[in-house]
């Protein structure tokens, strides 16, 4: 969205996470599982969905106390411009 609440489509949005990666688009609209184009997603312009897949390892073993727990950071910014945003995801782990 513009400043204005508008909706805003066939901009490059660029993703950058702290832990893990992001994910191939499909169907692939700039085929680099970092950008995504916005357009119009169920009925909706200026969407974009991403996926971001976390690996075990990135988060700690439970110690005496579970679970295991760490942050990651997904960060949003649309190409060329100072507008961004970001997402913290708190990752939990029960399992040695």
């Amino acid at each position: 969205m513009d400043g204005q609440n508008n909706p805003i489509d066939n901009q490059v949005v660029v993703f950058t996470s702290s832990l893990g990666e992001p994910l191939e688009p499909y169907p692939p609209d700039t085929g680099d599982p970092y950008t995504g184009l916005t357009t119009v997603v169920n009925n909706e312009h200026g969407r974009l969905n991403k996926e971001v897949e976390f690996y075990f390892g990135e988060c700690p073993a439970p110690g005496t106390a579970p679970p295991g727990t760490t942050t990651g950071i997904i960060m949003a910014q649309i190409l060329g411009t100072g507008i961004s945003n970001q997402v913290t995801i708190i990752l939990r782990r029960y399992l040695n």
